[in-house]
């Protein structure tokens, strides 16, 4: 099962032509050590932008970089209504399952929804000595994948000029 994509200053065009023929990991498959581990091998650094999408659309692309894969990815999937941080299941509630509210019990029907359709690509970023650096190119990166992927998620932060 593919579900990791190695960034090396791959082109954007390529770069978003292999996450649109990744399947990616099926969420309802997903464990922990999936997002420290690919076929064996630790993830290093575990940080850089993830894609939640089906085989027909893309749902939503956040990034990584304060957090690594394992703590980010989890925080998605709080069914509190006071959670901070699920704003996935909020989306689907508000674009496919039109016929709940953001409430507990909703977002326990759009975890069912996001278990049952839904696959998680990883886009992993090196070591970098330059932390501020790859900080940059990675925000940037979301933005990018956000623009070309259409998710329902539309926030993204503005593109920064690296530095030379």
């Amino acid at each position: 099962m593919n579900y990791l994509i190695n960034y090396s200053n791959k082109s954007i065009d390529d770069l978003i032509k292999e996450v649109n023929i990744t399947d990616g990991i099926p969420l309802k498959d997903l464990k922990i050590r999936d997002l420290t581990h690919y076929q064996g091998q630790p993830i290093r650094s575990g940080i850089g932008v993830y894609i939640f999408k089906s085989k027909t659309r893309c749902y939503y692309v956040g990034n990584c970089v304060a957090r690594c894969f394992a703590e980010r990815i989890p925080s998605h999937f709080d069914l509190r209504k006071v959670g901070w941080f699920n704003s996935l299941l909020k989306h689907i509630i508000n674009k496919e399952l039109l016929e709940y509210e953001i409430t507990d019990e909703g977002l326990h029907r759009a975890a069912e929804f996001v278990f049952q359709n839904l696959s998680l690509v990883l886009i992993n970023f090196e070591y970098d000595e330059n932390y501020e650096f790859q900080k940059i190119k990675i925000n940037n990166l979301e933005r990018i994948m956000g623009d070309a992927l259409k998710p329902y998620n539309t926030k993204f932060r503005k593109i920064k000029e690296l530095p030379i």
